[in-house]
């Protein structure tokens, strides 16, 4: 059976979601502090202000989370030649069981989303998020991120299981 995205799901994932943290923020209240490397700590406090269930710090670059109900990791990276850091790449990747999932689905969710890439490997379909912050971004953009990958995983699923 040939999936097609709903107008909703299609709509957060071309460009709504994009903006709907961003247009309830005060411009007057944006802070210039500029971020261009994390770390497990970082990452955790980032989760947490966006009321996601933070878990164990694994090999001090991975922080296990909890979102919508689905496990998830934040997986930072380096430069290929060091594997202490700094850490200037952040992948969030959220994984859900799927044993029925179509890979038109898959693909078709792949070729609109901008930002979200979806596959499957065993029955688990693992979302992910990628940024790179080396040349610099705010907390508040990081924030934002955090919010629209959480909505997006919290959609992918939901279209995933129709």
């Amino acid at each position: 059976m040939k999936h097609m995205l709903t107008s909703g799901l299609a709509a957060v994932i071309l460009g709504t979601l994009a903006l709907a943290p961003m247009s309830q923020a005060d411009p007057t209240q944006v802070s210039l502090d500029t971020i261009k490397t994390l770390d497990t700590k970082s990452v955790s406090e980032l989760l947490k202000s966006a009321d996601i269930k933070v878990g164990d710090v694994i090999d001090d670059v991975s922080v296990e989370f909890t979102t919508e109900g689905v496990e998830g990791v934040a997986v930072l990276f380096g430069d290929e030649e060091s594997d202490e850091g700094p850490y200037h790449e952040l992948m969030l990747q959220a994984r859900f069981e799927n044993s029925d999932v179509d890979t038109d689905a898959v693909n078709e969710l792949n070729t609109v989303s901008r930002f979200l890439r979806a596959y499957v490997q065993d029955d688990v379909v693992y979302v992910e998020w990628d940024a790179a912050i080396s040349s610099g971004v705010s907390t508040e953009y990081l924030e934002s991120m955090v919010i629209r990958f959480t909505i997006a995983v919290r959609e992918a699923k939901s279209y995933f299981e129709d």
